[in-house]
Formats: C-alpha cells, structure tokens, sequence
C-alpha cells in the first residue's frame, strides 16, 4: 500500500471486531509516530496506548464505542507549549503530526478507528496517572473494522486548495 492509498483509505470507524492488535504491530504503528517531524526537533510528544479492557472500558465512559476498541492512543505533551512564529502552538501540532503518521500507519496494517475530542481530560490524566501539567490534544481508538462503514462524502478536493 503506498501512502496515497493509506490516505484515501482512512475513515473514522466506531464499530470493531474482536480481534486484538499484535504486539508487534501495534509497535509498528507507534514506531511510525517517532518519525514525525516536531518543532526545533524536541519530540516533546508522548502517546499511551492502552490496551487494558479495564481501562478502555473507564476511557468510554464518555462515549461508548471508545470502550469497545481493542486499543485507546493517548496522545499528550507535558509542560509548556511554545508558540511559533506563525502564532501556533508548537506542541499541539507536534502530537497532531504524530498521531496522522500512527493513523496512516494503522491503515496500512488493516486497522482504523476515530479521532477522540470529546472526552473529559482531567479525568484520563488521573486515570492514566498523568501529571497536572500534562496537555492531552487527543485520544484515537484503534481496532479491526467490525464489517464494512460507510463512506462519508468528501468535498471535491480542488475546493479546499489553491496553487499559486
């Protein structure tokens, strides 16, 4: 599978099967994260990913297909978050950038799962036993689709760009 492909394969899913993620690819898929360019090169990212039921079970509490995913990414920094020169902060792009490169990496390994923003935050740092400094930008699941999701329309691509 080339990257294109991974790209246009990518879709939220909520609903998976049973079939749990080997170690070694859920090393593969986080190893891929690594590599992400960071600013200044810090790497100041940090992803958790959980693969306790007990625990995946307590991160759905907000929303129940959380709870039926085989294995939850954390993905947090700790400490300051910087502002670049264009105005934005440098470690939410960080861990954003490094979450899209685990989740294209998922796909190519037949997994997907969903972008989690809507959680109660304070709560998974506890869980997780995060310090108070800890700045989650986000939860993904992860899992083998259960069946086939739908697709959902994308806009026309040459509507959200322009060259110049």
């Amino acid at each position: 599978m080339t990257v294109y492909e991974a790209i246009e394969e990518r879709q939220s899913v909520r609903a998976f099967s049973d079939r749990k993620i080997p170690a070694d690819t859920l090393e593969r898929i986080l190893r891929a994260g690594t590599q992400a360019p960071t600013a200044r090169n810090e790497q100041a990212h940090r992803t958790i990913a959980v693969t306790d039921p007990a625990i995946i079970k307590e991160l759905g509490s907000a929303q129940a297909h959380i709870g039926t995913a085989p294995c939850v990414l954390v993905v947090y920094f700790d400490g300051d978050s910087r502002t670049m020169a264009c105005g934005q902060p440098a470690r939410v792009l960080d861990c954003s950038i490094c979450l899209s490169y685990m989740v294209l990496a998922a796909v190519e390994e037949g997994i997907q799962g969903c972008w989690i923003g809507g959680v109660e935050v304070e709560s998974v740092k506890k869980l997780l036993g995060l310090p108070e400094s800890a700045v989650i930008v986000a939860l993904h699941t992860l899992g083998y689709p259960a069946g086939d999701t739908p697709r959902r329309e994308k806009k026309e691509p040459s509507t959200l760009y322009d060259i110049v």
